[in-house]
């Protein structure tokens, strides 16, 4: 999937949501949602792609895949965000197939460079999801909480 720009379907909110994630069908259910609510859709296959997303639009909020294709994690495109004034106060809601990394440590085998392992949480994630528990209805209605829509 090739990084583009979704105009929603219905009236214009003036928001913008970056969808970060490489499962094509799932980009699809997420961006007829979005777009229903008037959210306008930037989405990126990869983390790389995501940051160019974000050095060319303005956007409202970050929604993250964890595993995403190439060689950059949503780890890796956390830490570049949170590392970047221009964008280090965009929510980033995490939505994964994973429970544990809200909780748990970020990627073990970064134990042996990290004094201190950090969880997501501790990074900036604003929210996770696990995709299997957590229906798009709700994730949609958090994202409207958080863009005061």
């Amino acid at each position: 999937m090739a990084e583009e720009i979704i105009e929603p379907n219905q009236p214009d909110s003036g928001k913008t949501v970056l969808v970060v994630e490489d499962d094509n069908n799932f980009v699809r259910i997420i961006n007829a949602k979005l777009g229903k609510n008037g959210i306008k859709t930037l989405v990126s296959s990869t983390a790389s792609g995501g940051l160019q997303m974000l050095e060319q639009n303005k956007v409202d909020l970050i929604w993250l895949d964890h595993y995403l294709v190439g060689e950059q994690t949503g780890y890796d495109f956390v830490a570049a965000v949170k590392k970047d004034k221009r964008f280090n106060r965009i929510p980033i809601f995490l939505v994964t197939n994973y429970d544990d990394y809200g909780n748990t440590v970020v990627f073990l085998e970064r134990l042996t460079t990290e004094e201190k392992p950090k969880t997501y949480l501790e990074y900036g994630i604003d929210k996770y999801f696990v995709k299997s528990n957590t229906s798009l209805d709700t994730i949609i209605l958090e994202i409207r909480k958080k863009l005061g829509l």
